[in-house]
């Protein structure tokens, strides 16, 4: 499961930020996973779970997922489609593959939190 590494690298994204931005607490944490980014939703879900009980930093940290589409472009019928899986075959001509345009992203959208000078 890359899932818990990947929350993991989370955590100290929200650390360092936390630092730089002087944060007492982290409140929020919104990410942003691409439909194609090979990230289960669900698993990303249960790591933080997980985490949130044994990192400091986490405690009382709302999590969102932001999921967002795959955008993918036809060579052959020049159409662009909107995909919620990983399937590089055109729906309306059939042609393989499709050109994968986004979709596979994953990121640190933003954190919230309180400052040490409020």
């Amino acid at each position: 499961m890359h899932e818990f590494s990947l929350m993991e690298n989370v955590v100290r994204i929200v650390r360092q930020a936390a630092t730089e931005n002087r944060l007492t607490s982290v409140t929020d944490i919104n990410l942003v996973v691409g439909a194609t980014s090979a990230v289960n939703v669900d698993a990303l879900r249960f790591a933080f779970e997980i985490l949130q009980k044994e990192e400091a930093i986490l405690e009382g940290v709302s999590l969102a997922i932001e999921e967002t589409p795959a955008r993918a472009h036809c060579p052959k019928c020049q159409e662009d489609h909107t995909l919620w899986r990983m399937d590089l075959l055109c729906p309306s001509c059939g042609h393989l593959p499709l050109q994968l345009r986004s979709g596979e992203e994953f990121y640190v959208k933003s954190i919230e939190g309180e400052r040490e000078d409020g």
